[in-house]
């Protein structure tokens, strides 16, 4: 039998890699690489922010721009300093 919330429009069973039901999928934790300049933004400064958080613009590049705008609450960040005298992680 076929769980309605699980058929697509044609009440076929879902493609295989497509979701069966949107509502049962599990959000797992996402990671991701932030780089920053420390001379314009460094870790201390977001470490100073108030929740820790801030606004984060002038990203110039679109892929970086939407990757970002898909993080949530509970993904984890590498805080990458680069363009210094010890690039690297912080």
């Amino acid at each position: 039998a076929i769980d309605p919330a699980d058929a697509n429009a044609t009440g076929k069973r879902p493609a295989e890699g497509e979701l069966e039901n949107p509502a049962k999928q599990i959000r797992t934790t996402k990671y991701y690489l932030i780089k920053s300049e420390p001379q314009l933004y460094s870790i201390d400064m977001l470490m100073s922010e108030p929740n820790m958080t801030c606004e984060w613009d002038g990203v110039r590049s679109y892929e970086a721009r939407n990757l970002m705008g898909r993080m949530r609450e509970g993904d984890l960040a590498l805080f990458y300093h680069s363009n210094c005298k010890d690039p690297g992680v912080v």
